[in-house]
C-alpha cells in the first residue's frame, strides 16, 4: 500500500496503530466466534468436541 519505503515516523505510527486496532478487532471477534460456536454446538450438535 504505501510504496515510500523510508520510514516516516508518521506513516509508522499510523501503521503500528492499525495493526494494533486490527489485532483488538480480531480478538474480540474471535471470543465472538467462539461464544457463537459453543452457543451453536450446544443447540444442534451436543456430540462435539469443544
Amino acid at each position: 500500500m504505501i510504496r515510500d519505503y523510508r520510514g516516516h515516523a508518521k506513516d509508522n505510527n499510523i501503521q503500528a496503530t492499525a495493526i494494533i486496532i486490527i489485532a483488538k478487532m480480531t480478538l474480540s471477534d474471535r471470543h465472538r466466534v467462539r461464544a457463537a460456536a459453543s452457543k451453536l454446538s450446544h443447540l444442534s450438535v451436543p456430540s462435539a468436541p469443544s
